[in-house]
């Protein structure tokens, strides 16, 4: 029987959204910050929110559970991409299912590419083909939007957590599958997980943190920081409190985004960058085909 499972993947994959599905099960005890991040390599360029720690009591401070929660759920989506984190994982949680999302590597590039715009970690001015070409040239590792390329090679990644925890205990999920049909993913978690997967027959399945087109960036800029200055004084908040703040700010998120957002527009790629994009990736794509035994039209 499982006590924990971890969304470990992949980035802007829709895992906030199975993240707050699976969170809003009876059964579930989610942590109270979606990204706990407390297994991710001390070298890893994203921060962290706690201390590092190798003592699972640590870990489990971050949950706020009742008596009718059997399992406790996070989602780190950089744990897929951060080295030796399943080692890591596997160390501390015996009974741990680890849930990988997984999207075509170069739809996932145009998602990051708008949210890091959305974020100004991009001039507005960078076209998709510059943002492509900055990370071909890119030997800088510590910034974490500009390893977006390279980590759309899922191959290796996956490979690592099956070696440590073995298919039955990695489900992997298409992000296809999981946006034409979010009710069969979560049966499917329900059912491998061993709890009652009727709750989402009544369900509604809202999408969770879409990328966005901002009309203000640099209101959003301030935005954003003053968000980040916010989270860390949360972050040292008993859990139950952690909890009761996370749903207003959710209400406050939404009524700004409201305000401060704009229609999506479209994207222009050149057939040379999509054409050097699917080169990169077909070798992957092949041999991540044939490790999950899933069938992807990513080629």
């Amino acid at each position: 029987m499982y006590k924990y499972a971890i969304i470990a993947g992949a980035t802007k994959c829709a895992t906030t959204s199975l993240y707050n599905y699976l969170s809003d099960h009876p059964q579930m005890c989610a942590s109270t910050y979606k990204e706990t991040r407390f297994f991710l390599n001390e070298n890893y360029p994203l921060k962290r929110r706690v201390p590092f720690s190798k003592n699972i009591s640590d870990y489990n401070s971050l949950f706020d559970c009742n008596e009718t929660t059997s399992i406790k759920l996070e989602a780190t989506p950089d744990y897929l991409f951060s080295a030796d984190t399943e080692k890591f994982i596997s160390e501390t949680l015996n009974d741990c299912m680890i849930i990988l999302l997984l999207r075509n590597p170069i739809d996932r590039l145009i998602s990051w590419y708008k949210f890091s715009q959305q974020m100004n970690l991009l001039d507005q001015k960078t076209s998709f083909n510059e943002y492509v070409e900055l990370m071909f040239e890119n030997k800088d590792k510590s910034k974490q939007h500009l390893l977006a390329l390279e980590q759309g090679n899922y191959f290796k990644y996956i490979n690592n957590y099956l070696e440590y925890f073995g298919k039955d205990s990695v489900h992997i999920l298409l992000y296809d599958s999981f946006i034409k049909s979010p009710f069969d993913s979560a049966v499917q978690i329900c059912n491998k997980l061993k709890i009652n997967a009727d709750f989402y027959y009544d369900y509604s399945f809202k999408t969770h943190n879409k990328t966005i087109n901002i009309k203000h960036n640099k209101l959003h800029g301030v935005f954003n920081e003053t968000r980040r200055s916010i989270r860390k004084l949360v972050n040292k908040a008993p859990a139950k409190l952690r909890s009761q703040i996370k749903k207003s700010g959710k209400k406050l998120v939404s009524a700004y985004l409201e305000l401060n957002t704009t229609a999506n527009s479209d994207l222009s790629m050149d057939d040379a960058i999509k054409n050097r994009l699917k080169n990169y990736y077909s070798d992957s794509n092949a041999q991540c085909e044939t490790l999950i035994g899933k069938k992807t039209d990513w080629n």
